[in-house]
């Protein structure tokens, strides 16, 4: 029994002796894994890629994390926005967070510090606030022209659509910081602060009259 065991073991050391062998002799048909010594970090063991490194000079930052806000604004867009006026938000946004912020209050945007709340704040004011003038007016626009029922009721609705849209586009260049400011009030993490102003109540009554009194001058031709 005892050589019968012998017998077996010495048959199994020797299939694995004589692997690499073969493995040798015949290329192609077996191959042994090469052993990497080298220590492997947590990123190399989960196969994850490793972070971009990001750029040191101040004015390098800036662009970095206003391309990285403008690629985070394009991927999680406002539902009532057409592509087209999301893209000009973002894009504007991103320019005017690097002349209007210091790269100290940008870094306090994405990495948390004390000040990051009031960072926010000056960016969702400043900057977002100050850029909401260009997509609301192709948000209004779009409205307006894709109603069917208007555009069969009214007559030169194309000129009381862009009447509306230009209106409140000038509202919105006056108005869009205090806006945010006012719809932002103890929210300033909402995850869409566009849609929090568009469907204020006082939103709504603006652009409503705005539409009424383009459609005195365009329709009725009082002035």
């Amino acid at each position: 029994m005892h050589n019968t065991i012998k017998a077996f073991l010495i048959l199994i050391c020797l299939h694995f002796y004589a692997a690499p062998v073969y493995a040798q002799s015949h290329e192609g048909s077996f191959q042994l894994a090469q052993f990497d010594p080298r220590p492997q970090t947590l990123e190399d063991q989960l196969g994850l890629t490793p972070k971009e490194e990001q750029p040191v000079e101040e004015e390098d930052r800036k662009v970095y994390i206003a391309k990285r806000y403008y690629k985070d604004c394009l991927d999680n867009p406002t539902p009532a926005l057409p592509k087209a006026a999301q893209e000009t938000l973002c894009s504007c946004a991103a320019h005017d967070m690097q002349e209007k912020m210091s790269i100290k209050e940008l870094d306090g945007l994405y990495t948390p510090t004390p000040k990051s709340g009031e960072y926010r704040e000056k960016f969702l004011t400043e900057v977002y606030g100050n850029c909401l003038k260009y997509p609301m007016r192709n948000f209004i626009l779009d409205d307006c022209m894709s109603n069917n029922t208007f555009k069969r009721e009214i007559k030169n609705y194309r000129a009381v659509c862009e009447c509306a849209a230009d209106t409140t586009a000038r509202y919105m260049n006056q108005m869009g910081p205090q806006l945010m400011l006012g719809a932002l009030q103890g929210d300033w993490d909402h995850p869409d602060p566009l849609m929090l102003v568009i469907t204020k109540e006082e939103f709504g009554r603006v652009t409503s009259g705005y539409l009424k009194r383009c459609m005195q001058i365009h329709v009725f031709g009082l002035r």
